[in-house]
């Protein structure tokens, strides 16, 4: 068997902000496609990305502890779909010549992100180092979103 020791004391303030973080990322990239270039592979890579927030949505609303299968499918919903669309938006933005470094860095975080889910996926290191790969699964989606947001204000200067 093994135990489940996921609830901390301010588990409902962590419900909260993947519920908050979740929401942002389905509306912000609805509202930052226009800035991306109109491709069918850019829009799909869109759709994509907001299913990451989506995934994450739903995993603030079904905790661990108290609903496990729609947390652990939801949570594999957001870091698989965050993960494929750096690369998938990555590769859109280097085929346009957009950002191309961003398109660079899109599909190194894709890279990470992968090497993260595989690592946690197998189990490297047990069971005690399995937050360390989900995080590095996750991050790099968060960092991209930023990065697309400081590029996107440049281009505005």
């Amino acid at each position: 068997g093994f135990d489940i020791w996921v609830c901390s004391p301010w588990h409902a303030w962590v419900n909260v902000s993947w519920g908050i973080a979740g929401a942002c990322f389905v509306l912000g990239t609805v509202l930052i496609a226009a800035a991306f270039p109109t491709t069918a592979l850019t829009r799909f890579g869109l759709v994509v990305f907001s299913l990451f927030g989506v995934g994450l949505f739903l995993v603030a609303f079904n905790p661990e502890d108290t609903g496990r299968a729609v947390h652990v499918l939801s949570a594999m919903v957001a870091i698989n779909c965050g993960d494929f669309a750096l690369l998938v938006l990555g590769v859109a933005l280097l085929l346009t010549r957009r950002w191309p470094v961003v398109g660079l860095l899109g599909i190194l975080g894709g890279v990470i992100g992968v090497t993260g889910l595989t690592a946690a996926a197998l189990g490297v290191g047990g069971l005690a180092h399995f937050g360390l790969w989900e995080r590095l699964a996750v991050f790099p989606v968060p960092l991209f979103a930023i990065l697309c947001g400081v590029r996107i204000l440049a281009d505005k200067r």
